[in-house]
């Protein structure tokens, strides 16, 4: 049974594309003075509109007046810049306008079809969803999810099912983090933090699948290597120390600024700017102007205390860089390696980071 299924939706497939063929073959021929734009058409961008004739769609260029399909369709609808969706038998397909022709790089099959990310197509079928790239249409993952959604990043996505997440690579559908966290993923960057969204709250949880944060801040604006800036749910930002996920500012700042002078974080309230130090002690009120501000904390007293902080910070984050690249895009790691080898090289470095460098090295070794 599963196997004739196969073959019915195999069929369909070429019949829809042969179908599709000659229709551009017919409508290359189509008698002169037929003008479309005289019956119901609705728009699809660029210059492409749709006509309907005897209840079916066509499509024709409202500028040339060229005609690239005869009404063949039982709807037509624009996705996006050069990308159609088309509808027979109760299901979507995509056409692509390119250089003044359409083609159908994917057969009706869909029960819907969205912009995902930059390079795909979110695609649903009886209930479950997946994703295709756009340029050919490519299958990446067939619809095998109950949910999925977007990142910022859009080398990655949310994969969900049975009311818990992770996170898949577009490029090739890997899981990369599983499905096991009751939230939605919806943000990372290159330090390998992620941010995820369960029960009206957000949380961050790194790449090693340790929650650094549980859910329970009311918004998340930005994460670094050393840093979690959360919100108040509107403009107020506050700070949570990485390495321990202690809270060393409450969200009551206009604007938090990391500063390259070691130690120090720049605050704005009322219109002035003031400074915290990493363990969220008010060096300086907030009083002073942005110029003023920066000269004082360069020629703070005691600077020289935060320099082994910054070090191990400024690597730790390299580190986690490395991570991201080899695990969770699979891109070349030669970039990341040589980061590694910078780490090992340096007499200064702890041994945990080395041990840490060694380790990725390893694994970076053992994938090529």
């Amino acid at each position: 049974m599963k196997k004739f299924k196969s073959f019915l939706l195999l069929l369909g497939m070429l019949l829809a594309f042969a179908a599709f063929a000659c229709n551009r073959c017919e409508a290359a021929r189509i008698r002169a003075g037929f003008d479309p734009s005289r019956l119901p058409h609705k728009y699809l961008g660029s210059s492409l509109t749709a006509y309907r004739l005897g209840g079916l769609w066509g499509i024709y260029d409202s500028s040339s007046k060229a005609i690239y399909s005869l009404p063949l369709y039982t709807d037509l609808k624009e996705l996006e810049s050069n990308y159609i969706l088309y509808n027979q038998n109760g299901r979507w397909g995509i056409l692509k306008y390119s250089t003044g022709d359409i083609e159908a790089i994917t057969p009706p099959i869909y029960d819907s079809v969205e912009v995902l990310t930059l390079y795909h197509f979110k695609v649903s079928r009886d209930g479950k969803y997946g994703w295709i790239k756009k340029t050919f249409g490519d299958v990446i993952q067939e619809p095998v999810y109950a949910e999925i959604h977007a990142m910022k990043d859009y080398n990655l996505v949310c994969v969900c099912d049975n009311n818990n997440c992770g996170i898949a690579r577009t490029n090739d559908g890997k899981v990369v983090k599983p499905i096991k966290y009751p939230g939605v993923f919806n943000t990372s960057n290159a330090s390998g933090y992620f941010t995820y969204y369960s029960g009206g709250a957000y949380g961050v949880v790194d790449l090693e699948d340790k929650i650094v944060s549980m859910p329970k801040y009311r918004g998340i604006k930005q994460v670094t290597y050393d840093a979690i800036y959360i919100t108040d749910g509107e403009k107020k930002l506050g700070l949570l120390r990485m390495r321990d996920g202690k809270q060393i500012a409450q969200p009551i700042y206009d604007k938090i600024s990391k500063l390259a002078e070691p130690g120090f974080y720049k605050v704005k309230k009322d219109g002035k700017w003031g400074a915290i130090d990493y363990d969220g002690n008010l060096i300086y009120e907030c009083k002073y102007g942005p110029l003023e501000m920066n000269k004082m904390v360069r020629n703070y007293p005691d600077n020289q205390k935060f320099k082994d902080v910054i070090d191990y910070n400024y690597y730790y984050d390299l580190y986690l860089e490395a991570y991201y690249y080899l695990d969770f895009l699979d891109a070349n790691g030669r970039y990341a390696e040589n980061i590694l080898k910078k780490i090992l090289s340096d007499e200064n470095k702890s041994q945990d980071i080395k041990d840490k460098a060694t380790k990725l090295m390893n694994k970076y070794k053992n994938q090529r």
